[in-house]
């Protein structure tokens, strides 16, 4: 006989799943993200879904897969429009022949030089399956830069991103 007591229902281990990733730390410094790329600024940064161009490694890295050719992407902003708080980035990805994927390397920069400042630094993976199905990765370091007194710190990081279109465009 099962003790009802000490089983998890699938439903409760679900719940505790995504509180727990939920509750887990981001590693990034600054929790305000600002957009990077003009795209995703137009869209208002509700370009997760949508990211199908040189943008994607920096919001879903399974958007490089919609890459035709040879792309490269560059931006920079003044935050708030203080003098030197600056938030950019640089993005380079190629379709590699014989549809076996895209790869990418970017760039970020958020912060202010000196003081407080993050840099990351990515490779990025993506690749179609059935052409309705495009699945991607990230690999970067994220590098915190504290001024001369406090020390610097990286951490690897990781993400992974897909985007289904069961519908033909």
């Amino acid at each position: 006989m099962i003790n009802r007591k000490k089983v998890i229902s699938v439903k409760q281990a679900l719940l505790i799943l995504v509180f727990a990733i939920g509750a887990t730390p981001r590693a990034e410094v600054f929790s305000e993200r600002l957009t990077s790329g003009a795209r995703p600024a137009a869209l208002a940064g509700c370009f997760v879904a949508a990211a199908d161009d040189i943008n994607s490694p920096l919001w879903n890295p399974a958007g490089l897969a919609e890459i035709g050719g040879l792309a490269a992407q560059a931006n920079y902003s003044e935050v708030y429009n203080i003098n030197q708080f600056w938030n950019g980035a640089v993005s380079v990805a190629y379709p590699m022949p014989g549809k076996i994927g895209t790869v990418g390397l970017s760039g970020t920069y958020f912060g202010i030089p000196g003081l407080l400042a993050e840099n990351g630094y990515m490779l990025s993976y993506a690749n179609s399956i059935a052409g309705k199905l495009s699945l991607g990765a990230n690999v970067k370091i994220l590098r915190l830069v504290q001024g001369e007194d406090l020390g610097n710190t990286s951490v690897l990081a990781f993400d992974i991103g897909a985007i289904g279109r069961p519908v033909p465009r």
